[in-house]
């Protein structure tokens, strides 16, 4: 892969059907009793033990932070995995099949793991009920807070793509080993060609990376990003994004290959009719819009109405603590209904 606030608090969704979506700051400890992503005691303490003290659910997806890192940046990754996800923004999940593959305890459980160095997040790559820790990259930014938030935003798409996307429609986003899924066929298509593809891990036969429109390189090329996930993984992040009007938006600081259109209307002169049509049709939940990490629930525990019943049942203590209506005692958040007025 290449290199590289909400508010302080409490967003909790109710839903009709009694699902919590937590946005809440967690220890791992608290994220164990948590409705957001409940971690298994192996997986909290792997956690802890390579100092990622900062957790964030987005729909039970787990975006976690070591304790030198910077909350606002934590907060911001963790806002970008939501509009992936929820581009509309409603609180619901735009295709669940993706949450339910990404999310702790899901098909192919994802990571976002930030850190103040490479080697802070290389403790993210091995924790027990992680499929995949995807790194947020954000130190090569330096103190350019816009470019660490472009590096976290790539790191943010691919993590959606590879374990979201390509497990839940592989033959259109998928990685299969003869580049057959339709991302990789249209990453093939433009391989070397001038407007068109290139990683630069990767090698053009004689370096000729200007090769004209229909006459493609070979693929795989030689180099070090040639392996499907990489290479088609890389190029959808820049055709994707650039179809979605994202190099004029806030967030706008991204990498772009050599020879890449740095337009919406030059990527969608040079993209192919199915390409296109894919990243149209809402089936596929890709970006419709610029991404720019100011993804908000509709509802948060101020203006929502006070829980009843199990709905305090499962909440992390702070969520717990500043949720009307519920207590936190003996270890457990619980409905105010029985518990002392002097502790709820």
């Amino acid at each position: 892969m290449a290199p590289r606030t909400w508010l302080l608090g409490v967003f909790t969704l109710l839903r009709s059907t009694s699902a919590t979506i937590s946005f809440e700051i967690m220890t791992p400890e608290e994220a164990k009793s948590s409705s957001a992503c409940p971690l298994t005691s192996k997986t909290a303490r792997d956690l802890e033990d390579n100092k990622f003290t900062q957790i964030i659910c987005p729909f039970g997806i787990v975006v976690a932070g070591t304790t030198s890192f910077d909350v606002s940046l934590l907060e911001y990754a963790a806002r970008v995995v939501a509009e992936l996800v929820d581009g509309d923004g409603d609180g619901a999940a735009d295709e669940p099949a993706v949450v339910d593959a990404l999310r702790y305890g899901g098909g192919s459980p994802a990571a976002l793991v930030c850190g103040t160095s490479w080697r802070e997040e290389e403790g993210g790559e091995d924790i027990a009920g992680i499929d995949y820790g995807f790194s947020c990259q954000a130190h090569w930014g330096g103190n350019n807070e816009e470019l660490r938030k472009s590096i976290i935003l790539e790191e943010a798409f691919h993590l959606v793509h590879q374990n979201g996307w390509a497990e839940v429609w592989p033959e259109i986003f998928g990685y299969a080993d003869d580049f057959s899924s339709t991302v990789c066929e249209e990453m093939a298509r433009l391989q070397c060609v001038a407007p068109g593809w290139h990683h630069p891990e990767n090698e053009c036969p004689g370096n000729d990376n200007e090769r004209s429109p229909g006459d493609p390189a070979p693929t795989p090329l030689p180099g070090t990003c040639n392996e499907p996930s990489c290479d088609c993984n890389e190029f959808h992040r820049q055709a994707a994004l650039l179809v979605s009007g994202q190099m004029t938006s806030a967030v706008a600081d991204l990498w772009l290959a050599e020879h890449m259109p740095a337009t919406k209307e030059a990527a969608e002169a040079m993209l192919s009719a199915e390409y296109l049509a894919v990243l149209a049709d809402a089936r596929y939940a890709q970006p419709r819009a610029p991404i720019i990490g100011a993804y908000t629930p509709p509802f948060d525990y101020q203006t929502t109405a006070p829980p009843t019943g199990d709905a305090c049942s499962g909440l992390a203590k702070t969520t717990c603590k500043k949720t009307a209506g519920c207590a936190y005692k003996t270890a457990g958040c619980a409905s105010c209904s029985g518990v002392k007025r002097k502790t709820c």
